[in-house]
């Protein structure tokens, strides 16, 4: 008969837990290289903007705004209060862009294009201009999906602490 403390125990499920974090991460990771081989082996079938796979790690793992820990508060919050202020204790702060009107795009890199898996064509869509413009985004507040957001930046510049005004 072998007796297990709760200290070999909580040691094991901490091991176990983490090897199940890395299999998963390696699964997401395998499915992304396989969608970028597919669309690498023929350039041809690439993805729209509404397939391509989108991540939100950076937000996921990093402490939010105190003052707008998710995207529905940030979303529901008055512009102005969205604007440049002092944040301690964060990495970013979940912002919607302003909306851009009169919008024109200029020029569009096909290799870029290329490596971000986008078909041939996908530049000329209207929701492609849209989001590159900033006037659309993937998440609802039913659905989520990715809300923009702005790193938070503090720096000396001239011995002097600078914030810079950060609009989306």
């Amino acid at each position: 008969m072998v007796l297990v403390t709760p200290r070999v125990f909580l040691s094991w499920h901490r091991h176990y837990m983490s090897f199940c974090n890395t299999l998963r991460q390696t699964r997401t990771v395998r499915k992304r290289l396989g969608q970028m081989a597919t669309q690498l082996s023929d350039p041809a079938k690439g993805l729209s903007l509404e397939e391509l796979p989108k991540s939100n790690i950076f937000t996921a793992k990093l402490p939010p705004d105190p003052a707008f820990e998710t995207p529905k508060i940030s979303h529901g919050a008055p512009r102005e209060a969205l604007g440049p202020r002092l944040v301690k204790g964060a990495l970013y702060t979940f912002v919607r862009p302003e909306p851009a009107k009169e919008t024109e795009l200029l020029d569009v890199s096909p290799k870029a294009m290329a490596d971000l898996g986008l078909k041939s064509g996908e530049e000329l869509t209207p929701q492609f201009k849209a989001v590159v413009s900033g006037n659309h985004f993937f998440w609802t507040e039913d659905n989520g999906g990715i809300y923009p957001w702005a790193q938070c930046y503090g720096g000396w510049q001239l011995y002097v602490v600078y914030v810079p005004i950060l609009r989306c």
